[in-house]
This record gives C-alpha cells, structure tokens and sequence, in this order.
C-alpha cells in the first residue's frame, strides 16, 4: 500500500506543467481562504490582492531560486489610526440579495 505523500508525487508527476501551475494556484488560493478566516477571527485586517507584477516579486523575493512562482499576495497587518476611511459607515446588503438557498 502506497503513502498519502507518494499517491500525491504520482498525482502531481502526472500533470503537464500547465496543470501542474494550475493545480499549483488552486491550493494557494485554498490556503489564502484559511488564512483569511483566522485573521478576521482574530481582528487582524488583510486585503488579498492580484494585479501585482510578479516578476517584481520573483525578482526581489528571489523566487526563481526556489522554484517559486507568486499568483497572490495578501499584507496582513493592523489599519492605521489615521486612516480616515475605516470610520466611515460600510454599505452592507441584506443576505437574502446574495445568498440563494437550495432545497
């Protein structure tokens, strides 16, 4: 019987290396999405971004050394008291506008 880290090499050495870049993202984002929830269950702001250049990152991080490439990034901090905008009242929608429930 084969290990749970040897099924996921055969898994993994059996993708082409657009699927493996692919696959590669999709548990970014999952981990993005556990971190997003601890942060706010522990009121500490994050602000999960795209539309940055990742060959800036790669570059300054040195991520082609490591074989890395960057598909997200989310700073993780506290807002600055001075932010004005903080205080201002938030526009929220009623959850039945958005949430669909299936029967």
């Amino acid at each position: 019987m084969i290990g749970y880290a040897d099924s996921m090499k055969m898994y993994i050495n059996s993708m082409d290396d657009a699927a493996k870049i692919n696959w590669g993202k999709n548990q970014a984002y999952i981990s993005l999405g556990t971190v997003l929830a601890v942060a706010a269950e522990m009121r500490i702001d994050t602000c999960p971004m795209e539309g940055f250049d990742p060959f800036k990152f790669t570059e300054i991080l040195d991520l082609e050394a490591k074989n890395l490439t960057p598909v997200l990034a989310l700073p993780i901090g506290y807002r600055s008291v001075e932010d004005v905008h903080s205080r201002e009242l938030k526009v929220r929608k009623e959850k039945e506008n958005f949430i669909v429930r299936m029967s």
